[in-house]
Parts: structure tokens; C-alpha cells; sequence
């Protein structure tokens, strides 16, 4: 059965969800960190961080659906996103990894990375330079099962994996969505002591 978007209900609904996500914090951050989440900030904070990439990548056509103004407020929750999330405390690995996306949307509006003084191993100097080392630690974490009916998760949780996965993915579009940005990448990565190939 088709359903019919009867006076724009469906835009209203779509245009009503952006802006309640894209106002989140606006009046005081603090309430992104609300003790009442569901699930991790880092979890959390990555997923919004995804969804604001998504909707830059939207034709302007759908953008006007959506909300007005996408690159001012996507700028705007990207710097409330990467205050409180310096305040998350020490980040497990998962943390990191599920916090991933967030550092491509700070790189891409020329913000420095969220939540570095909360990893002891990293001292990165930009948003770009974290998310290429949180690529390597990725790709080379023990906690990938490479064998059995499990080969391919990470430490047999499926949430997880699907979790780790959507961000490594993330990263790859992210880098390789042109020349420049492959480029930029590839520096990085140079500077980096065990840089992956670029090409996945």
C-alpha cells in the first residue's frame, strides 16, 4: 500500500526530527549529557556526529526538507558535540571507536578533535590526524575473531561490530570522498608509525 504524504506530513515529521536533533543542547549543553541517555555519551555523541554527515552529503533539495540553514547548525551542534564530550572522562577503546564519527565532522569544519585528552596513547594534532590513528587501531585490534562461525565480529557481540563497522565504514567515505581529502590522508597517515594502505 502506498502511503500518501497527505499536506506534507511526512515533510512536516522529517523537518520536526532534524530540528529537535539539531537544537539538542542549544540552550545548555549540559543537557547532552544527561544522565537519563540510554545508551554511552560516546555512543551517542558518534551517532549524531554520523547523522550530521549524512545530511551534509543530502542534495539541497532534501536539505531544504529537512531544516534550514544545514551548514550553520550542523556547525553549531559539531562545537556543542565536541565541548561536552572533552568532559566524557577516561574513553575505553570501544568508546573511542563508537566516538569516531564525531571526529570526521569536526575535521571537516576545521575544529580540533574532541576527547584526546581522554586517550593516554594519542597526542594528535588535528581531527584528521586522530580519526587515521584511530583507523590503525582499529584494523589491527586483537579483539577482531578470525576464525569460526564468528570470524569477523568484535569479541562476538554483534551490537558492537555493527557499531565499529558503521564507523570504520564512516571513515573510509570520509577520506576518500575526494582527491584532496584522499590526499590530506595520505599525509597523515605518513606521519603516523604504522600508516594502513588508504585504498581499503
Amino acid at each position: 500500500m502506498m502511503m500518501r504524504d497527505s499536506g506534507g506530513e511526512v515533510h512536516g515529521l522529517l523537518r520536526q526530527r532534524w530540528n529537535q536533533l539539531l537544537d539538542a543542547g542549544e540552550t545548555n549543553p549540559d543537557e547532552l549529557l544527561s544522565d537519563l541517555a540510554e545508551e554511552p555519551h560516546s555512543f551517542i555523541f558518534g551517532h549524531v556526529a554520523l547523522a550530521c554527515l549524512d545530511l551534509r552529503r543530502y542534495d539541497k533539495e532534501i536539505q531544504d526538507i529537512a531544516c534550514t540553514d544545514v551548514e550553520g547548525r550542523v556547525r553549531a551542534m559539531a562545537v556543542r558535540l565536541q565541548g561536552v564530550s572533552d568532559r566524557l572522562g577516561q574513553l575505553s577503546r570501544l568508546s573511542q571507536f563508537y566516538l569516531w564519527p564525531l571526529q570526521l565532522l569536526l575535521d571537516s569544519e576545521g575544529l580540533d578533535p574532541a576527547a584526546v585528552k581522554n586517550s593516554a596513547e594519542n597526542s594528535a594534532r588535528s581531527a584528521a590526524e586522530y580519526a587515521a590513528w584511530l583507523c590503525i587501531k582499529c584494523v589491527q585490534s586483537p579483539v577482531w575473531i578470525k576464525g569460526g562461525g564468528d570470524a569477523g565480529s568484535w569479541g562476538f557481540n554483534v551490537k558492537n561490530t555493527q557499531a565499529i563497522v558503521t564507523s570504520l565504514v564512516e571513515f573510509w567515505r570520509y577520506a576518500l570522498a575526494s582527491e584532496e581529502r584522499e590526499a590530506r590522508f595520505e599525509e597523515v597517515f605518513s606521519r603516523l608509525e604504522t600508516p594502513p594502505s588508504l585504498r581499503p
